[in-house]
């Protein structure tokens, strides 16, 4: 089927009338923030209803990156070496851009309003330490037709690493590349 010119003049002013007739609802310019209480445990036989990783870029913040459906999904995962918990960043693959994780800080959790920027992240393991601030930069996604990225706050509420598990408060902004983690 093919448009006349005056068909398409008409179609674009009808669809741009409304969105000028009235203020910008789009919410383009507001924050998108989740917050989620998930608990991790390090991968063994006997964790496999528990997720061991986080995904910063989903709404479904629980990975199992063990499985094949989750393999690539994933922008933490919690580790337990030699009786200590780790947070290990997500490596990346090929020539996709992995993700980053900076921290523990003493910074107050409640407090941290705005993610730092993409570069102050590293991509080595740290340790878990309860009560503390972590942020993560999420590893490159594509979305809407562009690559972004996405920015959370964690802090472990419980750790036991007996047990390999961490219980963790996470906020994280569901808009590309936004750092901004409250919606104030």
């Amino acid at each position: 089927m093919r448009l006349g010119t005056a068909a398409l003049v008409a179609l674009a002013l009808a669809l741009a009338l409304p969105a000028g007739a009235c203020q910008d609802t789009s919410g383009i310019n507001q924050a998108l923030i989740t917050t989620d209480t998930l608990t991790l445990a390090a991968p063994t036989a006997d964790s496999a209803v528990t997720p061991s990783a986080i995904d910063v870029a989903s709404v479904s913040h629980a990975r199992f990156p063990e499985r094949s459906s989750d393999a690539l999904l994933w922008d933490v995962a919690l580790r337990k070496t030699g009786g200590a918990l780790y947070f290990r960043p997500y490596p990346g693959s090929g020539t996709q851009i992995g993700a980053g994780i900076n921290g523990p800080t003493s910074e107050d959790f409640a407090k941290l309003t705005t993610a730092p920027s993409r570069s102050n992240y590293g991509d080595s393991t740290v340790v878990v330490q309860e009560g503390k601030t972590y942020t993560v930069r999420s590893r490159q996604v594509a979305e809407l037709g562009t690559v972004c990225v996405h920015y959370a706050k964690l802090s472990p509420l419980v750790a036991n690493a007996a047990a390999g598990t961490v219980r963790i408060v996470l906020v994280s902004s569901a808009q590309c590349s936004d750092r901004r983690l409250t919606d104030n």
